[in-house]
């Protein structure tokens, strides 16, 4: 049988494909997979998200599979919150009291937090 990733050969089945794995999420899985697998960075890798690409490749006993995808998933899951953050840091920009929101395909909105709270409500507007 053979599915993304995996081909099942018997009592085993290999793994082969790319993820996107924080470094700490493919060392915890790389400390406790490292009799089976192997997960290394690819840094030549330039994807949407070039520095959390990992290769891992190896052959796993049947009865580890249900867990390996478990753990595999919750690594992903944790690495797809750390780019957010990431990203969230990266488009708020602190300057002089003023904060810079960058938006995906827009224009910089502009405000001091004291202001833009007070004028949130389109009730609120002066005009």
């Amino acid at each position: 049988m053979k599915s993304f990733g995996y081909t099942v050969y018997g009592q085993y089945t290999t793994v082969k494909m790319f993820v996107n794995l924080s470094n700490s999420e493919a060392n915890k899985l790389y400390g406790t997979y490292k009799e089976w697998l192997t997960i290394h960075n690819c840094p030549m890798s330039h994807a949407k998200n070039g520095k959390f690409k990992h290769s891992v490749e190896g052959i796993l006993p049947q009865q580890s599979l249900r867990q390996w995808i478990t753990d595999l998933e919750i690594a992903k899951a944790k690495t797809a919150v750390e780019i957010a953050q990431d990203k969230v840091k990266m488009l708020e920009h602190t300057h002089n009291g003023t904060v810079f929101h960058y938006l995906d395909d827009e224009e910089p909105t502009y405000g001091s937090g004291v202001f833009t709270q007070l004028m949130e409500d389109e009730d609120d507007l002066p005009f």
